[in-house]
This record gives structure tokens, sequence and C-alpha cells, in this order.
């Protein structure tokens, strides 16, 4: 890790001491090149950014980046090795598979948390003999 600090110290784009600094900066770099990219490569990303502004730049790159292993356009990139389409296919089968786990999961845990909840009731005495909030759930 040191190694690497050191020649992103070195680097004149990165030019600062701290190496919070320093990866901070090279974050920011790096989004600012993998938004070129991504504008550079989609006409349909371009007219996004035009239709919404500088504003929304940054969301509109979260969902792309986050939505992008799930995109189907593997299957039809008759440039790529059989072995990368194969992957790809398997990757994006995986992520429709599992998000409806994740929301599952989600919407059970909050479900839980709702139910469990304890119910404070002021005034009333409770089995430890409080008669306010307690906090232990009694």
């Amino acid at each position: 890790m040191l190694l690497v600090f050191s020649i992103w110290a070195s680097l004149p784009s990165l030019s600062s001491s701290s190496p919070l600094t320093i990866f901070f900066d090279w974050l920011q770099n790096n989004y600012n090149y993998q938004t070129h990219l991504i504008e550079r490569e989609s006409g349909a990303v371009q007219k996004l950014f035009r239709t919404a502004g500088p504003q929304w730049q940054w969301l509109i790159i979260l969902v792309y980046g986050t939505a992008q292993p799930v995109l189907p356009a593997v299957v039809g990139d008759i440039n790529a090795v059989w072995i990368a389409r194969l992957i790809g296919f398997f990757r994006a089968v995986g992520w429709y598979m599992l998000v409806p786990l994740l929301l599952y999961g989600l919407l059970q845990h909050s479900a839980h948390r709702l139910k469990t909840a304890p119910q404070l009731q002021s005034g009333a005495p409770s089995s430890c003999g409080y008669t306010g909030r307690c906090g232990f759930g009694c």
C-alpha cells in the first residue's frame, strides 16, 4: 500500500503529501475520466446529460454504473470473444436472480424491526415496576 501511495504522490496530478488527499484526488480524477468515457461511448447518455443538466450527472453515472452488470448488451456484441460473452451472460443472470432476494431480505428486515420495536406506553406500570419509558422493552 505504501508503494502505491508513493507512486501516486510522484504523479503531477496527485502532488499532495497526505495519503488520504492523494486517494480522494485520484478518486475524483478517475470519476471524471470514467464519466468522459461513458458520455463519449453512448449517445443515450449524452442525451441524458443534455436533458438533465450537469447537476444530475453524478446520479446518472451512479445508476448507469450500478445497472451495467445486468445490461444484456454483451449478448448482442458480435465482436466479443465467446468466453467473454458467456461470462457476461452468466453475470447478468446472476444479478437478475440476486436482486429479488436482496429486496425480499430488505423488506423482511424492515418488517421484523417494526414488529419487534418496543411499544412504549407512558404512565402504564410495566413488569419492572417503572412507570415511564424503560428502554429495555418492559
